[in-house]
């Protein structure tokens, strides 16, 4: 890639990139929410601290790694600012929001798009490698999406504007909701710890946990790892659970129950006869 590329944004994700494109010699600049900020990260990264206006200027791409209600904010903010903004391309890097938010520099001429790599981002040293990235936008857009990805050691992808919600929810269930799940197994587990320990709670769980999580990471398909209750249609087991799990997650029982049905039908460790029985039962 033979791009300048700024980043407006200071974060983890700002700077986690910042620090990629340093390497491969293709950052300009890096602004923040702050000169101080600003400045900082600058001498972090060991070049020339900036504005917006003259990160744009010396920028042919722009990264836009702002919380999502500030991207239409800085957008508008931009337009007004008489750039020029022909040829530039801004890409943002949410996972939710579509491109319209970036129409008013569409407006001034550049190209819009996005860029959001599927990771969570601890801090600056986050790896990207093999780190899958979707993508948007116009075609010059996307064509630079693209391009950036590969040089980031990324996978790029593309998930249109209007499924962006979805794609979003669907990384949201992958890491959010996983911690939720283990959230409720530490509460639960606890119980028999000495004082209801929660951390002691937790302690008790990982070693089950980090063996699930490391089948998973090993395995070519994410219903592969299922073992339990469920796998081996063990009905009477499950209907013990029912009876003593506390009411508020009969709920969220069942319906992971149901969905533990479906993967071990695919892992073909029950036939459809005993799905049937045990849906029964959870319902």
């Amino acid at each position: 890639m033979k791009k300048n590329i700024g980043i407006i944004g200071g974060g983890k994700l700002g700077t986690c990139l910042a620090k990629k494109l340093k390497y491969k010699k293709l950052l300009t600049g890096i602004t923040a929410s702050t000169k101080e900020r600003s400045k900082k990260l600058a001498k972090i990264f060991q070049i020339p601290s900036m504005d917006n206006t003259s990160l744009i200027k010396n920028s042919s791409i722009i990264l836009l790694t702002v919380p999502d209600r500030l991207i239409n904010e800085i957008a508008v903010s931009l337009s007004k600012n008489n750039l020029h903004l022909d040829g530039k391309t801004f890409l943002h890097c949410s996972g939710a929001m579509g491109v319209a938010a970036l129409k008013p520099l569409k407006e001034k001429g550049a190209n819009i798009g996005s860029l959001h790599p599927l990771q969570t981002f601890a801090n600056m040293d986050t790896s990207l490698k093999d780190v899958y990235m979707a993508i948007d936008g116009d075609s010059e857009a996307q064509k630079n999406a693209y391009e950036l990805a590969e040089t980031l050691e990324g996978v790029p992808f593309h998930v249109p504007s209007e499924e962006r919600a979805l794609y979003h929810a669907t990384a949201c269930i992958c890491s959010n909701y996983a911690v939720a799940i283990e959230y409720i197994a530490q509460e639960l587990m606890s119980r028999w710890m000495p004082y209801n320990d929660k951390e002691a709670g937790w302690n008790a769980l990982k070693p089950m946990f980090r063996a699930t999580a490391n089948n998973l990471l090993n395995s070519n398909l994410a219903e592969r790892p299922l073992t339990g209750p469920i796998s081996r249609g063990d009905k009477n087991t499950i209907e013990k659970h029912l009876k003593q799990l506390p009411p508020e997650l009969f709920t969220l029982y069942r319906e992971l129950g149901i969905t533990s049905l479906k993967a071990a039908l695919s892992n073909k460790t029950i036939n459809k006869e005993t799905a049937q029985e045990i849906e029964n039962i959870l319902k």
